[in-house]
């Protein structure tokens, strides 16, 4: 149970370094391996193992775990390994840093992310007392980062004070999509976060602001265009796509639906740089010749081939 220990300084809980484990308790020692098992250099993560006299010889009359669980050292023959299941890293100084679970790694959109390490970020904001993060797939395909957290007391804190913040520890893709406020988290009889029952997130869990209604012909074409592409309903004009559960790939689709629909060139790139339905509306206009505004008043794609084809004709 007990494998690393550390002096915990008045500087270190001034620093916030609760995740920092220390080193191992002097008849134990921690190996930190890749998935072939081959030992990872300091700062990079890896799987805690645990050998030394302070560790048992199996589960009781779990043959199947203990099998799992308890493996020979490739390094030393002879010797047992306890797989932890606990992620980590070794600080510079000799120090472990805790990084999570390894049941809590997942793999989003070809990135692996450590929920644990994202929790760990979230939990040094000094107004935040408990959080958990976990991965939502509430719509078929679309994966979503959420974090459901606990504020101290009557701490006034948004959504988009709490991305300010894991943006400065954290790359984009592991920032959570959504943030969900709670009075307390729902634990299970073990004291553990009872994670099936926590919140389906909604659009509004994921906007930053309140939700301005399209005032043109564009707008309300482009929301049409968002909303199947989010399989979403609840945007505003001015809120950004990638705060509402968009990201690279269904920026590629926005793209296409968008050029599509208006016959006009509208590339990835337009999506990172106008990235709400009032900029992109403002950009399609200015763009636009006379005969796309005709089209932009068609209200069906059947109402827009027709005209397409009687235009053709006239040329």
């Amino acid at each position: 149970v007990h494998v690393t220990y550390r002096e915990i300084t008045k500087a270190d809980v001034e620093a916030n370094v609760g995740s920092v484990i220390g080193e191992p308790i002097p008849d134990l020692k921690v190996w930190l391996f890749d998935d072939h098992l081959q030992l990872v250099p300091p700062g990079v993560r890896g799987e805690m193992y645990i050998s030394g006299e302070g560790v048992a010889t199996g589960y009781l009359n779990r043959q199947e775990l203990t099998s799992e669980r308890f493996i020979e050292n490739p390094y030393v023959p002879g010797q047992k390994l306890y797989r932890s299941g606990d992620v980590a890293r070794r600080l510079f100084d000799g120090d472990l840093e805790y990084l999570g679970r390894v049941d809590h790694q997942v793999k989003i959109r070809g990135f692996r992310i450590e929920l644990g390490e994202i929790e760990n970020v979230l939990a040094g904001h000094k107004n935040i007392v408990q959080v958990t993060v976990t991965v939502r797939e509430d719509t078929p395909g679309d994966q979503r980062i959420v974090a459901y957290l606990v504020k101290e007391g009557e701490a006034n804190l948004s959504q988009q004070d709490i991305k300010q913040y894991a943006k400065q520890y954290l790359p984009e893709y592991m920032v959570p999509g959504a943030i969900i406020f709670m009075s307390n988290l729902p634990m299970t009889s073990n004291g553990k976060v009872d994670r099936k029952n926590l919140p389906v997130p909604n659009l509004r869990d994921i906007q930053s602001q309140e939700m301005v209604a399209p005032g043109s012909d564009i707008e309300r074409q482009l929301l049409t265009i968002w909303q199947e592409c989010l399989n979403a309903e609840g945007i505003g004009v001015e809120d950004n796509f990638f705060d509402v559960g968009g990201h690279s790939l269904l920026a590629t689709q926005l793209a296409d639906k968008i050029s599509d629909f208006f016959q006009k060139q509208f590339a990835v790139v337009n999506v990172f740089e106008y990235p709400t339905i009032k900029t992109q509306a403002t950009f399609i206009k200015g763009e636009a010749n006379e005969d796309s505004e005709i089209i932009l008043q068609a209200q069906t794609r059947n109402e827009k081939r027709k005209l397409r084809k009687k235009q053709r004709r006239k040329k």
